[in-house]
């Protein structure tokens, strides 16, 4: 890749990724719908019907979400120009999102009595450092070392690259999926190594500019073939444990993250966007900013189990039922968190302005952007 595209990729705003970003937070959505709105029936037990059958396989669709979101923010990775005062608003984004929602659905009722411990007001007073949202947890933790990860990626070519991602992916990825036992050091991928992981092989994929990236048909192939696979995996592991009792705890590993079938069909669901550049409508470009608060929103502590059933989960009651239950509930779930979010970043923006006219927090905001420079300089 060029210097000026590698600077375009650093710098700029893709509509294809951007859409993506949009795309796949519809898909957490419809991750959180089955999961929390009890439509996955155990494939341990056997004997599912239609619907059943459906919800899993729209399990296996979505499941790349995640790591779709991590692999833009690699391939477009580079030191932010203002890491520090990003960094603070994005931390009181987040606050805002748990400790606002949490406290309000506690003084209206929505939160049970009994749901009231001190655990739950310390997890949406302290969202980051409780584990509130598990991504924002890795994301933040990710972000404090984005300078020196940063550093380290402007010095390496794609081989140096492709090394350190293949170690990490080993002992994360191909080990897990391969071996028939549980692996203590590879968790679900909800964890800041596998953020990582995924991370590197983003810029890896923008450094290394790989010849299938441009062939969409055999993105959408590779998108495709890897769910599909996910699926059957899962149903063959199901299989086995039900006729021999072995291989039971991998079952539940087969939609993790790090599960090598689903980082293949996140890939392959990027590079169809990557390769649509320009082409995809610039309203979804604009919403992509917002998308992370549909994620803040529906798995806010205090409604993450309930909006599910609030949007109609317990009255699927057919294949086509749950298709119309996923999609209606997908798109209002991701319009509720847009528009949240766009009043939060609303409101967090003209508190930052009103604030500035303050000498205390002026002299604060010029001490921050000091910082942000000095940290700039790190990549010249």
């Amino acid at each position: 890749m060029s210097k000026e595209a590698l600077t375009k990729n650093r710098t700029g705003r893709q509509s294809g990724p951007e859409a993506l970003r949009c795309v796949a937070m519809l898909l957490v959505t419809v991750l959180h719908y089955l999961g929390k709105g009890y439509l996955l029936p155990s494939l341990a037990d056997g004997g599912m019907d239609a619907t059943g059958a459906l919800a899993w396989l729209l399990e296996a669709f979505a499941i790349v979400a995640v790591n779709c979101y991590i692999l833009i923010s690699g391939y477009f990775s580079g030191q932010p120009r203002a890491w520090l005062g990003k960094g603070i608003r994005l931390y009181l984004r987040v606050w805002v999102f748990s400790a606002g929602i949490g406290l309000l659905c506690a003084a209206l009722g929505v939160v049970p009595a009994e749901s009231l411990t001190a655990n739950y007001y310390l997890k949406i007073l302290f969202p980051v450092s409780m584990g509130h949202y598990w991504f924002m947890t890795a994301y933040l933790f990710f972000y404090l070392l984005l300078p020196l990860v940063s550093v380290a990626l402007a010095h390496l070519n794609a081989k140096q690259t492709g090394v350190i991602l293949c170690g990490m992916l080993l002992f994360h990825c191909v080990l897990k999926s391969i071996l028939p036992f549980y692996l203590d050091i590879t968790t679900n991928g909800y964890d800041w190594t596998w953020f990582f992981t995924v991370f590197l092989a983003g810029a890896y994929l923008r450094k290394a500019d790989p010849a299938f990236l441009k062939k969409r048909g055999l993105c959408l192939g590779l998108y495709v073939g890897g769910c599909l696979l996910v699926t059957l995996r899962g149903l063959l592991l199901a299989f086995v444990y039900r006729r021999t009792g072995m291989l039971g705890p991998l079952i539940g590993q087969n939609i993790d993250y790090n599960q090598i079938f689903v980082l293949l069909a996140a890939l392959g669901l990027f590079g169809v966007f990557l390769s649509l550049g320009g082409k995809i409508s610039g309203v979804l470009a604009r919403l992509a900013p917002y998308t992370l608060g549909v994620y803040l929103l529906q798995e806010n502590l205090a409604i993450r189990f309930l909006w599910p059933g609030w949007l109609g989960s317990g009255n699927v009651n057919g294949p086509v039922s749950l298709i119309l239950h996923v999609i209606l509930a997908a798109l209002a779930a991701f319009a509720a968190g847009v528009a949240v979010d766009w009043l939060i970043v609303s409101g967090l923006d003209l508190l930052g302005r009103g604030l500035e006219r303050i000498p205390v927090c002026a002299h604060l905001t010029r001490r921050i952007r000091d910082i942000d420079a000095c940290m700039a300089k790190s990549e010249q």
